[in-house]
C-alpha cells in the first residue's frame, strides 16, 4: 500500500460498495489507484468548468454594468406631448 499498512476495518470497506473480485480481475491489482486518478481527473474538469463560467458571469457583470453606466450618461430624449386642451395634467 502507500501509505502503512491497512488495518482490517479500512481494508473491508471496498467489499461492501463493490464485488472487489471481479473489478480486480478486469483491472489488476491496482485498480483503487486507477478509480482515485479517474475520480482526480473528474474534479479537474469540474473545477475548469467552473473557472470558465466564473469568468463568464464576470464579463456579464462588467457587460451590465457598462450598459447602465452608458445609459445614465446618454438618457434618451425627453418627447414632448401637447394636449388638446393645452394643460399638462
Amino acid at each position: 500500500m502507500a501509505i502503512g499498512k491497512r488495518n482490517y476495518a479500512t481494508a473491508s470497506i471496498p467489499g461492501i460498495f463493490i464485488d472487489t473480485d471481479r473489478v480486480e480481475y478486469v483491472l489488476g491489482p491496482f485498480w483503487i489507484y486507477l478509480i482515485a486518478i479517474g475520480l482526480h481527473m473528474a474534479a479537474a474538469g469540474t473545477m475548469c468548468f467552473i473557472g470558465v463560467y466564473n469568468r463568464y458571469l464576470k464579463f456579464l457583470r462588467e457587460k451590465t454594468e457598462y450598459t447602465k453606466i452608458s445609459a445614465e450618461a446618454n438618457p434618451p430624449p425627453r418627447a414632448n406631448v401637447i394636449t388638446v386642451n393645452r394643460s399638462d395634467s
